[in-house]
């Protein structure tokens, strides 16, 4: 099965949405490359089956409503 997932990062930090719940959050910036997202620490290993990039950063309730199954 598939998970959907959303990052989102600022100069305020960055956070992590995993099928529709906030699952980490750092005020830092991640290490980020396509396969694995490390934050506070955690990786995540994932495939992605698609990816979109917004210009701005979305909102919270956006990345939640966007990760939903």
């Amino acid at each position: 099965s598939f998970a959907k997932a959303a990052v989102a990062w600022s100069s305020a930090g960055v956070v992590l949405y995993v099928n529709g719940v906030q699952v980490a959050t750092s005020a830092t910036n991640p290490n980020f490359s396509f396969d694995v997202v490390r934050i506070l620490g955690s990786s995540f290993t994932f495939k992605a089956k698609g990816i979109e990039l917004y210009p701005n950063r979305l909102t919270n309730a956006q990345l939640q409503a966007l990760t939903t199954p």
